[in-house]
């Protein structure tokens, strides 16, 4: 059940976005795009790495930005996402306040990055998802798939950051940094709680991806 109460805590962090005056709260519900933003139609109907994890989700989240700088550059930010790592770079006072005990770093770990399929990736203590994919500079896909609690969850789910290049004006190396969230929702229950999670999440990898591209700028 701990799973469960992490996964509750959404609707605490939910309440709590009203407390922060910030642009955020506008992406994940004021102006109804929680669910896709920073990402073009084509670029939302697209496949990923990672959809055929969940190959026919009920709820879909694309996030994304072009952030100014080579996909090697921006990969070591990437790979170290994780409670037990670098954290989300996101709203740290919103995850600790649901327990997650995040500790989050400006600088890059070379202890953090070597990737493994099939090693933990850590959302909160007592709850972590699986990598079940990874290609440094190209891809990191995260689970439910072997995840540490499944079975408390109605639903599963897969997370994937993307990373594609892109040449600018003088032929600047940039990258689009795409940010897919797939569920399959196995019971009402669970349809309320991730359709909940999609507005909390929209505001977490807001700041992720702007706190990302400008680790990378830099």
């Amino acid at each position: 059940m701990k799973m469960l109460r992490v996964l509750r805590g959404a609707g605490v962090a939910a309440a709590m976005l009203a407390g922060f005056g910030v642009g955020a709260i506008a992406v994940a519900g004021g102006l109804g795009v929680h669910r896709r933003f920073g990402v073009s139609p084509q670029q939302a109907s697209s496949t990923l790495p990672g959809d055929e994890f969940v190959p026919h989700p009920t709820h879909q989240g694309d996030r994304g930005i072009v952030v100014d700088a080579s996909p090697d550059r921006v990969w070591p930010w990437v790979a170290q996402l994780g409670q037990a790592k670098a954290g989300f770079y996101s709203w740290e006072a919103l995850e600790n306040a649901v327990g997650c005990d995040i500790h989050g770093t400006s600088i890059i770990n070379p202890v953090w990055q070597q990737v493994v399929v099939g090693e933990e990736f850590k959302l909160h203590p007592d709850m972590a998802l699986r990598v079940v994919s990874c290609e440094p500079g190209k891809h990191l896909v995260v689970s439910t798939q072997g995840a540490s609690a499944p079975q408390d969850m109605a639903f599963d789910m897969v997370w994937s950051f993307v990373l594609i290049p892109e040449v600018g004006g003088g032929g600047h190396e940039k990258t689009f940094l795409h940010v897919r969230e797939r569920y399959s929702a196995r019971s009402r229950g669970a349809h309320l709680m991730v359709s909940a999670t999609l507005y909390v999440s929209a505001a977490m990898t807001w700041k992720m991806l702007r706190t990302i591209a400008r680790y990378a700028r830099s």
